[in-house]
């Protein structure tokens, strides 16, 4: 009688997972368990990979990723100060573990982070961008629109850099360049409702009620759902 395909194949998993006897195929295990989204399973299996090689950055590597995926932040960070111990020349490994730290709200030390990283690749723009919006969360606005003056030199059609720049020159008070911003990112992603959004706050500061109703319009062209769009709109309405 033949075996059906399912056992075989249930067969050959567990028979590779038996034949399983270095680091590396812990850690190719590992990986499969993660694109199929089950992150503690190969989060397991990175540890296993791990104990048979104290030395395995990639195991690391994964495992920090992995971590991540379940909001283990804390153990994400712990991986990847591992990584920096075995290969510290790695700015893509400063760079995810600024990440992480952001997600604790540890923007001081993903600054920190983001610093090595540039410092390692001073052309590495997503490294800018990231520590632009940090430099945001603590309000050194002047920082982060440096930061964002080097992400768009490095990435000039990064349409959300625009508008995130915009956002800190309006809380500047600079009102023009930050219509100015907004309009480069649509004129880069003509579909971004947030920089409309954004560009209609703007212009309703400045009493343009006629261009900020435009900018509702589009919002709500673009996301007929956009509740906010339609609530700012009501009350230029109100008012024209």
């Amino acid at each position: 009688k033949p075996i059906p395909l399912f056992f075989l194949l249930c067969g050959f998993i567990l028979t590779d997972t038996l034949k399983a006897q270095t680091s590396n195929d812990y850690v190719n295990w590992g990986d499969v368990m993660a694109d199929q989204k089950d992150y503690q399973k190969a989060i397991e299996y990175y540890k296993r990979a791990i104990e048979l090689n104290p030395k395995n950055a990639e195991a690391y590597i994964n495992r920090g990723a992995a971590r991540g995926q379940i909001e283990d932040y804390a153990g994400a960070i712990e991986d990847y100060t591992s990584v920096i111990k075995l290969t510290p020349k790695d700015k893509i490994i400063y760079y995810d573990r600024a990440i992480a730290r952001n997600n604790i709200k540890d923007y001081k030390g993903a600054l920190e982070d983001y610093d090595k990283a540039i410092e390692l690749d001073p052309k590495y723009s997503e490294a800018y961008y990231k520590r632009g919006g940090d430099k945001q969360q603590l309000k050194d606005y002047a920082g982060a629109i440096e930061d964002y003056n080097k992400t768009i030199q490095l990435t000039p059609n990064l349409a959300v850099a625009y508008n995130n720049r915009a956002l800190l020159k309006d809380k500047l008070k600079d009102y023009k360049g930050a219509i100015d911003d907004y309009s480069k990112a649509i004129e880069i992603d003509p579909a971004l409702t947030l920089a409309y959004n954004n560009r209609g706050l703007v212009r309703q500061l400045q009493q343009d009620y006629i261009g900020a109703i435009e900018d509702y319009n589009m919002v709500i062209e673009i996301n007929p759902k956009d509740a906010t769009a339609y609530y700012n709109r009501g009350l230029l309405k109100q008012k024209s």
